[in-house]
Formats: C-alpha cells, sequence, structure tokens
C-alpha cells in the first residue's frame, strides 16, 4: 500500500518582495515491484488575484532499495559473483515529468563453491541494503491555470525493477524490504501584486509591502489601491496641548481626536474642569457647566489646574 505523508504550504517572500515561493513536500512508500503512489498536492492560492503565479516547479528525492543476500549453489567457487539491479523511476505532474532509467553492478569479494547449508558460509554473500537514489526536477512557466485554485493536483510516482546474478551459473538470490521511499516537493513561484501605503500626514503611494514599511507608512495589502487614506486631525491630549495626528495614535496617546481634516488652529481644546468634589475631569467649557464644575480654561491640564480640595466648613 503506498503511503504518502503531507507537510504543509510554506510561503517565504524574497527580501524585495518582488518574487516569492510556497512550498509542499509529500512523502511516499510502497512496495515494489512494480508500484505506485498518488501524491495530492494543493493548489496555488492566487488570494483573490492578488498574487500571480510565475513557475511551478516539481522535484523528487528519492530512492528505491532492498535487503539482498546471495548463495552459490556450484561446486565450483564463484570469484567474480556480482549483483546487477535495472530499473526505471517516473513521476507525472500535470504537464511536468521526470523519468530516471538506472543499471547499477554491485561486486563482491567472490565467494566459495556450495557447502550445502543455506544462509551462511563462504559461499553466501550479504548485499546489505542496497540503495539506488533519484533526484530530479522539472519546471514550467506556461499553461499554469491548471494549478490555480482550492483543490488538489495528482502527482503519480511509479517505479519498478528487476534483479539478476552473474559469476555463477546456478545461484539463490534473496530480497526482502523492496520498495521505493522519498519525497516530492512542489514549489510555486509568484509574484505579489503592489498596493496601497498609506502614512502619517494622509497621503498615500502604491508599491511593496517592503517598500511601504521602509518608509514609514502602513501598508494596506496586496492588490489594493489608493482609495482616501486615514486623514490626520487635530488631537487634544491630556497634557492641554494640541498636536495633529492620525485618530489611532491620537486615542493612543490619551487624547481626544477632532475629526479628520481638523486643526489646532481652529480647534478650542478640552480643559481641566474642577469639580466641588475636588476632583477635574479634562472636558469642554459646555460639558463643565453641564457637570456643575468650574472650568479652567481651554487647554489647561488636569494636574496644572490644582483643583481645591474640600474641607471641614465651621
Amino acid at each position: 500500500m503506498a503511503c504518502a505523508l503531507a507537510g504543509g504550504i510554506a510561503t517565504l517572500a524574497a527580501a524585495n518582495d518582488e518574487t516569492s515561493s510556497a512550498e509542499q513536500t509529500l512523502t511516499y512508500l510502497y512496495p515494489l515491484a512494480p508500484g505506485s503512489a498518488i501524491l495530492g498536492f494543493d493548489q496555488f492560492d492566487d488570494h483573490g488575484g492578488t498574487r500571480v503565479l510565475l513557475e511551478v516547479q516539481i522535484e523528487v528525492d528519492g530512492a528505491m532499495q532492498a535487503d539482498i543476500t546471495a548463495e552459490n549453489d556450484t561446486d565450483l567457487p564463484a570469484p567474480d559473483l556480482s549483483l546487477g539491479l535495472t530499473g526505471v523511476f517516473v513521476l507525472d505532474f500535470e504537464q511536468l515529468g521526470v523519468s530516471d532509467g538506472f543499471s547499477e553492478q554491485f561486486p563482491t569479494d567472490g565467494v566459495g563453491r556450495s557447502d550445502g547449508i543455506p544462509g551462511s558460509g563462504p559461499d553466501f554473500w550479504d548485499f546489505g541494503t542496497v540503495v539506488l537514489p533519484t533526484l530530479a526536477l522539472d519546471s514550467t512557466t506556461t499553461d499554469l491555470d491548471v494549478f490555480i485554485g482550492p483543490d488538489t493536483v495528482d502527482a503519480v510516482v511509479f517505479a519498478t525493477g528487476g534483479f539478476s546474478l552473474s559469476g555463477a551459473s546456478d545461484t539463490t538470490l534473496t530480497v526482502s524490504n523492496y520498495l521505493a521511499t522519498g519525497s516530492v516537493t512542489v514549489t510555486y513561484f509568484f509574484k505579489r501584486l503592489p498596493g496601497a501605503c498609506c502614512f502619517d500626514d494622509g497621503s498615500c503611494s502604491v508599491g511593496t509591502e517592503t517598500e511601504c514599511t521602509d518608509a514609514g507608512g502602513v501598508y494596506q495589502g496586496d492588490g489594493t489601491a489608493c482609495n482616501p487614506c486615514p486623514q490626520p486631525g487635530a488631537c487634544c491630549l491630556p497634557d492641554g496641548t494640541c498636536d495633529e495626528r492620525l485618530e489611532s495614535a491620537c486615542v493612543e496617546a490619551g487624547g481626544l481626536f477632532q475629526g479628520e481634516g481638523s486643526l489646532c488652529v481652529d480647534i478650542a481644546c478640552p480643559g481641566a474642569c474642577c469639580l466641588d468634589d475636588g476632583s477635574c475631569q479634562f472636558v469642554t467649557a459646555a460639558a463643565c457647566d453641564g457637570l456643575g464644575g468650574v472650568y479652567q480654561g481651554d487647554g489647561v491640564a488636569c494636574p496644572a489646574a490644582a483643583c481645591p480640595q474640600p474641607g471641614a466648613c465651621c
């Protein structure tokens, strides 16, 4: 039975955000021969058209292997006893494909004539685990639509091979644990569409995320357009001063935002409002009147107001 283990999609962005890649690796293990496995790879996610697929690459790193022993069954020594292995490996992935044929010889140091005892003795040779590796790749930059979507694309791995002994007219060849094993990696190379970059002064430019971050802006996402960015406005700060900044920065500083596009020169910021219980609130003059307090002036901070504290009255 074929066995495949999935590895999660990993996205790796290039330093300049011009070209990025997303890859997935699946492993296979199945008995031979022949044998095959079907590996279902995730299609490329174009994130609603904001990522453009440029190239698809598939790579296999695997092997055919088996545990092999040989025994001379003749009355003559076999000084040139040798194991031969031939086979083929094929990987199909839509229009991509890898085919690797091989023919290898595994010599011995020679064995003696048969001693009549199977599985040991001077007539016996243990090759151990014989491994034939496969490392190959293929790629394409055309007809990429089949790789894009929310589903999977199948890669079919096939391998077969055969063994033979030479150097003796009569031998016993034992093969066990004959299997194909390895991994297949699919890599999607893509380009991100540039997006809008908003700055603290309300301006906007279009570029990559890295360009935006390096310039001190806030990236709005791949493929976004320069719709009006949040605009700065007057921010009345707790210390009684006024500064023009974005609403988010104003709130973070504990200030009161006066609206996008507002200017400090046109704004009467709240001030300290001393209440009868000695407490202070930073509110507008009208709000202070509504609280029954005494307004200390626009922009006056509560610490500077030094509101009088209540005491005993004789």
